[in-house]
């Protein structure tokens, strides 16, 4: 019997993954403030700014202490490799409140955004030399929304390949709720719909034709082998909880402050 929990898991391959939208997203490397080292997925969303899950920048429920001390992005990350691309430093980290207060899974909340630093031995947004996707700012958490999760989860290839993952996501009210084989590592990763280019001469082009567009990030996951089963909390939050449009601006405000006034613009 079929369900929302069936999907389809698969390597990315090389050329793809080198290509746009794929390129967007990578690894980050960072140090937490227990001093550990780790790794989630991370997507850039402006020439500097990266989305990734709240867990990703920050304990959760413990205040200032809890922030990572550094980390590292690494676009289209592949075997050891930033193919073409480089890498960036952050320089600012933000997450929810939700996440910041309480830090607990499957609330919706566990949403965090990094600002860069410059392509590591440039004066360059690395976000020029790969692009970045499209946001959704409003009412992200839809019943039923059919995306496609990009990830470099540690069960597949060691982490070290991008994989991606296609299946139809249900809410539950608070998070996306999916079917995915990918384990630790995938954190962070983009829920992204309408992925990749399609050239469509017809006049009505569907409810919502747009591309590349960011709806979540992933957020947790069982451990064991026999769920296949993970959770993706919204950009937005259950009815606009996350009041991601303001946390946005306050990311695009450091990033201009960083680069100059054209490194973002402030949504509504």
């Amino acid at each position: 019997m079929q369900s929302i929990y069936h999907y389809s898991d698969y390597l990315v391959s090389e050329d793809t993954q080198t290509q746009a939208p794929h390129r967007f997203s990578g690894w980050f490397l960072f140090t937490a403030a227990d001093n550990g080292t780790y790794r989630c997925t991370a997507s850039l969303i402006a020439p500097s700014i990266l989305v990734t899950a709240g867990h990703c920048v920050h304990q959760g429920g413990n205040g200032d202490a809890g922030w990572i001390r550094s980390g590292t992005f690494y676009p289209a990350y592949r075997g050891g490799e930033s193919p073409l691309y480089g890498s960036a430093t952050s320089a600012w980290v933000i997450a929810t409140s939700g996440w910041y207060s309480q830090g607990q899974i499957d609330q919706g909340y566990d949403v965090g955004l990094i600002v860069l630093n410059n392509r590591t031995g440039t004066s360059t947004e690395i976000g020029y030399y790969t692009g970045w996707f499209g946001t959704c700012f409003h009412y992200c958490l839809q019943e039923f929304w059919y995306n496609s999760q990009l990830g470099y989860p540690g069960n597949y290839y060691d982490g070290a390949l991008m994989t991606q993952s296609e299946h139809l996501e249900h809410s539950d009210t608070r998070d996306f709720i999916l079917g995915s084989g990918m384990q630790g590592g995938s954190s962070g990763g983009p829920h992204v719909a309408n992925i990749g280019d399609l050239s469509d001469s017809t006049v009505d082009q569907g409810q919502w034709p747009y591309r590349n567009y960011v709806f979540g990030v992933t957020s947790w996951g069982y451990t064991s082998d026999v769920y296949k089963i993970q959770g993706a909390s919204s950009l937005s939050g259950p009815n606009e909880s996350n009041n991601f449009p303001a946390m946005y601006n306050i990311a695009c405000s450091v990033a201009q402050s960083l680069h100059g006034a054209a490194s973002c613009s402030p949504v509504s």
